[in-house]
């Protein structure tokens, strides 16, 4: 099925096999393409040039290259509720500089046969959304959960379910910036639940990092910079928590609620923020009413590297600091601070 410089239109109940191309939209805008399956095909369904449009409830596996692929000024587009699973390459791939899509609530997973290969791959395009999809089991050689490059940027990553992938769970590189990663499930990749190279003033919060062979990994020799790490569990690693192999510059740990905060300040530490022990929050973390603590007791020292989470933070309480207690103190490994 092909729309061309078509608009208001709508694909409806269509079982799609056996062609280069499923569902083609170009120059078309406002079409609906819903509950069609659209499967063993070169590629499942491709909007180019075209806007407005929604696909949900839609079927595109086992196609021998995407199962959607979204490119060339195609703004606008809702993607939910839909499976993307088995195709060869991406399950659904963004690029050349279409922007403003929401791609919600589907499966993706793909049968990978190339490097950066990924259940959502986005390149080139930006203020795209990536809310609520299951993004999972992805057993093939380097294959990704998603996939951020070549200035992707102001991507939202929201409340995903990203496990199992041979390779990261989400891979953030090449000049892709100003990104936001929170409240993602990100458990048990092969390789790293996030991988960060040559990227930055990315805000990664409060995500569920668990159980990979890396928690957070800044690639050697990568130019990562200034990115935000606020308040994420990670925890269960096999290796460890952060891996910081980059170039010295500095990125950001940071834990905060309504009673306070501890941001970390010691450059020597956000220049290299290797670490390994559980980062729980609450947990060997914590801000309550009048108390912060940490618990260095759980941090080991990486070989070769000296530890230095436990080191200098600026440490704020909010609120009734104080209130009804008679002598406020503050202290380091059981000692007052300052003797």
């Amino acid at each position: 099925i092909k729309f061309h410089n078509a608009t208001n239109s709508i694909a409806l109940n269509n079982s799609l096999t056996g062609s280069d191309i499923g569902i083609f939209l170009n120059l078309s805008s406002n079409i609906t393409i819903v509950n069609n399956s659209v499967s063993i095909n070169d590629l499942g369904i491709r909007i180019s040039r075209s806007d407005n449009d929604t696909i949900e409830y839609n079927i595109a596996n086992l196609n021998s290259l995407f199962g959607l692929q979204i490119e060339v000024d195609s703004d606008n587009n809702l993607i939910r509720n839909n499976t993307f699973n088995s195709n060869v390459n991406n399950g659904i791939i963004i690029i050349l500089n279409s922007d403003h899509n929401i791609i919600e609530n589907n499966s993706a997973s793909p049968a990978c046969t190339t490097t950066g290969c990924a259940g959502i791959n986005i390149s080139s395009s930006t203020n795209n959304t990536v809310i609520g999809n299951m993004l999972n089991s992805c057993n093939q050689p380097n294959c990704n959960g998603i996939v951020l490059s070549s200035r992707a940027n102001n991507t939202l990553i929201r409340n995903n379910t990203i496990s199992s992938n041979n390779y990261y769970g989400i891979s953030i590189t090449t000049n892709a910036q100003d990104n936001i990663i929170e409240e993602n499930k990100i458990s048990s990749n092969g390789q790293s639940g996030i991988l960060l190279n040559d990227t930055g003033n990315n805000t990664i919060r409060n995500n569920d990092i668990s159980g990979n062979t890396i928690g957070i990994r800044f690639v050697e020799g990568g130019n990562a910079h200034g990115n935000i790490l606020l308040n994420n569990n990670i925890s269960q690693s096999s290796g460890l928590e952060i891996l910081d192999s980059g170039l010295n510059t500095l990125n950001y740990l940071i834990y905060n609620n309504s009673f306070g905060e501890i941001r970390w300040t010691n450059e020597s530490f956000l220049a290299n923020l290797t670490t390994e022990g559980d980062l729980t929050f609450p947990g060997n973390i914590t801000i309550s009413n009048n108390l912060t603590s940490f618990n260095t007791e759980v941090f080991s020292t990486p070989a070769a590297i000296t530890p230095r989470i436990n080191s200098s933070a600026n440490i704020t309480l909010r609120g009734g600091v104080g209130a009804g207690l008679v002598n406020l103190v503050i202290l380091r490994d059981g000692t007052l601070c300052g003797d």
